[in-house]
């Protein structure tokens, strides 16, 4: 009856262990597979048969890891998120996180350990992407940082041109604006030298003619309606005006 009790707590912890999705396995104290669900055949792509009574590290990408594992939980007696590559037949590789954790008997002599993986490759996957979005954003970042940098000094410099330029332009038109000045004054200066030579000029004819027993001295005008409006006063003057000494005329 007993016997029969047992069988059947056997058999409901085998149906439990088979019915989970994720790999279970149990190692030996020496690091020998002793039992493993249809989930840990269907992650290494062997039947059970072929795994049992084999070692356990010997499925993995980074034996010696799997090793350390197998040492840690016998010293420790459990192991918490433990991450090995397990190798499939067919060359895939999956990364699963491990927890483990050793089983006794009714003694407290240790039998062996229990190993649950959870497969985290899609999580790592994205994570990885994740991390390269994240490096990537940075270097853009970066690199984004760099060319507003080398821009703004562009602009500082350009900026620098252009006031020089403004004080350049600046100093030429007030250079322009002395030289208009300059100009100015000197075309003052030569109207009003042209004006003295020409009354000096004026003069001298004047006495020149005088002596010479001229009897009136008349300036002739520059523009045309002053010159006619003389020329009719010198005829008013010499045929009204003017007298002469009796017998002349």
């Amino acid at each position: 009856m007993k016997n029969d009790v047992i069988g059947k707590a056997e058999k409901y912890y085998h149906s439990l262990i088979e019915a989970s999705l994720d790999p279970l396995v149990t190692i030996s104290t020496d690091g020998i597979i002793t039992y493993v669900n249809s989930a840990t055949e269907n992650a290494a792509g062997l039947p059970r048969e072929k795994l049992i009574g084999t070692d356990f590290s010997a499925y993995f990408s980074e034996p010696e890891k799997a090793r350390i594992l197998c040492q840690n939980v016998f010293e420790d007696g459990k192991v918490y998120d433990y991450e090995l590559n397990l190798n499939h037949i067919d060359g895939k590789i999956t990364t699963f996180v491990y927890n483990a954790a050793v089983f006794k008997d009714d003694k407290g002599n240790v039998l062996g350990a229990f190993a649950s993986a959870r497969d985290i490759t899609a999580s790592r996957k994205a994570e990885d992407e994740l991390k390269y979005l994240k490096n990537n954003l940075e270097l853009l970042v970066k690199q984004r940082t760099e060319e507003l940098f080398v821009s703004n000094r562009e602009l500082v410099f350009q900026s620098g041109e252009k006031a020089d330029r403004a004080v350049e332009l600046l100093i030429a038109d007030k250079e322009l604006t002395f030289q208009s000045a300059e100009k100015a004054d000197r075309a003052a200066e030569l109207i009003i030298a042209d004006k003295e030579l020409t009354f000096q000029s004026g003069e001298k004819d004047l006495f020149k003619g005088y002596d010479l027993g001229i009897n009136a001295y008349v300036v002739k005008p520059v523009d045309f309606a002053s010159f006619a409006e003389i020329v009719k006063e010198i005829g008013i003057f010499w045929a009204i005006i003017n007298e002469l000494p009796a017998g002349k005329g």
